[in-house]
Order: C-alpha cells, then sequence, then structure tokens
C-alpha cells in the first residue's frame, strides 16, 4: 500500500496491490473513490507507486505484477516503479529505483551490505535523516556487525524544506520500520512539473 499525492492535486490517494484473488487499484484518500480498479488475475504480491519518470507529469506510476499504469487513469505507461523499493536521491525531482543495495542501476552500489525480507529486498531504512530533502539509505553490512548511512553527493537546484517537516512523510518513516516495509510518500506532489511545496505548519511550545 502506498500514500501519497500519487494524481497531481487530488490530494492523498492510496495505491493498493490485491493478494490472493488479485488486481490493483488506485482511490482518493478521503472518498474511496477510484481513479481505476483492477480485479481477478490471480495472486498480486506487491506494487510500488511515486513519479520515476520526467513523463509522470499529472500522476504517478502503479508497478505490480498487473503491469506498469498511470495510477489516475489505469493506462498503461513504458515506465515502471520497480517492485521493491524507493530513493530520492539524485538531483531531480523524480524518484529512483531501489533494489536491496542498488539504486538506480548503478548509480550507488553499497558493496558489503545486504537487503533484508528475501525477494523483496528492502533496506534497513530509506529516510530523509540528514536535511536537504534527498533520502538517506541505511543498510546493514553482510555480517551483521554494523549498520552504514549512505548518502547523496549530488547538487540539486531544488529547494524542498525537509521532508521530516511533513506529518504523512514522518508518520510513514515510523511505520516503515513496524509494518510491511515501504518507502515513506510525502503528503505533496515532488516530481516533474511539480508547485512549490507548502510550507509546513509548525508550532513549538
Amino acid at each position: 500500500m502506498h500514500v501519497g499525492e500519487l494524481v497531481v492535486g487530488k490530494g492523498l490517494s492510496v495505491f493498493q496491490v490485491h493478494e490472493a484473488l488479485g488486481g490493483h487499484d488506485c482511490h482518493d484518500a478521503a472518498t474511496c473513490k477510484l481513479y481505476f480498479n483492477v480485479t481477478g488475475g490471480g495472486d498480486n504480491g506487491r506494487g510500488v507507486a511515486d513519479y520515476v519518470s520526467p513523463d509522470d507529469t499529472t500522476a504517478a506510476t502503479c508497478s505490480s505484477g498487473m503491469g506498469n499504469v498511470n495510477c489516475g487513469t489505469g493506462e498503461a505507461v513504458s515506465h515502471s516503479a520497480g517492485s521493491n523499493f524507493l530513493i530520492y536521491w539524485n538531483a531531480d525531482e523524480s524518484r529512483e529505483l531501489l533494489d536491496g543495495v542498488i539504486i538506480g542501476g548503478g548509480l550507488l552500489n553499497a558493496t558489503g551490505c545486504s537487503g533484508n525480507n528475501g525477494t523483496k529486498n528492502t533496506p534497513t531504512l530509506t529516510a530523509d535523516l540528514l536535511g536537504d530533502w534527498r533520502e538517506e539509505l541505511v543498510l546493514r553490512e553482510t555480517t551483521n556487525t554494523a549498520l552504514r548511512v549512505y548518502t547523496t553527493t549530488d547538487v540539486t537546484k531544488r529547494r524542498i524544506y525537509t521532508l521530516m517537516h511533513d506529518p504523512t512523510y514522518r508518520a510513514q518513516v515510523a511505520f516503515e520500520q513496524s509494518g510491511y516495509n515501504q518507502p515513506p510518500h510525502v503528503g505533496f506532489h515532488i516530481g516533474a512539473g511539480m508547485a512549490d511545496p507548502p510550507a509546513p505548519s509548525i508550532t513549538v511550545r
């Protein structure tokens, strides 16, 4: 399950894959109105949704065992959000695919480290830990004797408040470690052609 602004300008949406009887859908988080819905086809084990290509200007890409589609319409698209994990890493607003210890097919290969959870190959944690707005990657060493923290060195012109300022993101980082491990999402659109992000509503007492 993925929760974020998966359809531009529509607020929070939910992308969900369905095990057992199969299928997947994307729906409005507030009203449950369906943007698309596919049923049947047998067990659909997992899926990922986010803006992973500069072509994603109206809606995120939803990828699962049912194929790769536009979250807002269900129409097929040529690019994939993968099946395992995602990370904000380089200078553009598109999210990179993360599979185990490899980002974007080779932007980073964390040799000496391992993923978790078998074929899901998930990291120990991804989160905006050090500021900026790109995310850090926390991995366990293959020997299970230490944790490593990786951060990007790419310089970006995009300016966004730290992602931890966003309550949707902060909550999802928390359940990243206590539930079915999926990448955290913010409550607003980050992607090609994005509007300026909202100023966080923070009160210090």
